[in-house]
């Protein structure tokens, strides 16, 4: 592996790392806790101003709404613990934004595949083990949907995504 190569290697799996945390599937099942309290002033807000582009890429982009939503995930450990974010917390979850979407950006059609067959099957576990059907499990999913302004069709996706990093990690 050359120099270059490495760094990025390094790069992306610092990357994987703080995103892996971030939608593990076996912790996106849990029932959620409590409403985002801004969810609705962001709305409002998007509806007057738009829902503007603030970076973007080969592939992609990531509109303000979507880094709203992070940066408020990321600062809610510290609200919950009393404490102060760092100042460059913002810029952080940007950062970590836009290395998760490169390294997807790089996944092969069949990464994509295998990922979505790990999550299938992860699905398919987790309702067997707590003996829910397909209606059950949308009930116990729904709560956290709206919580986060997703249908499931997105969360599915956001599911799959996360099982895709690991895999181009691996090839990389």
């Amino acid at each position: 592996m050359n120099r270059k190569s490495g760094k990025l290697f390094a790069a992306a799996l610092g990357v994987a790392l703080l995103a892996a945390p971030h939608w593990p599937v076996t912790r996106a099942f849990a029932q959620p806790t409590a409403a985002a309290p801004a969810e609705k002033g962001r709305s409002t807000l998007t509806e007057l101003f738009g829902d503007p582009v603030v970076a973007k890429g080969k592939g992609f982009e990531i509109k303000q709404s979507q880094l709203d939503v992070e940066i408020v995930r990321a600062k809610a450990p510290y609200a919950a613990q009393g404490q102060t974010p760092p100042p460059s917390l913002d810029w952080q979850v940007l950062d970590r934004m836009l290395g998760i979407q490169l390294l997807l950006s790089k996944a092969t059609d069949e990464e994509r595949a295998k990922a979505k067959e790990q999550f299938e099957k992860s699905l398919e576990a987790y309702k067997t083990e707590r003996k829910l059907s397909n209606e059950e499990f949308a009930k116990q999913l729904s709560p956290q949907l709206r919580i986060q302004g997703l249908t499931r069709e997105q969360w599915d996706k956001q599911q799959i995504d996360q099982a895709i990093l690991p895999l181009v990690l691996e090839r990389q």
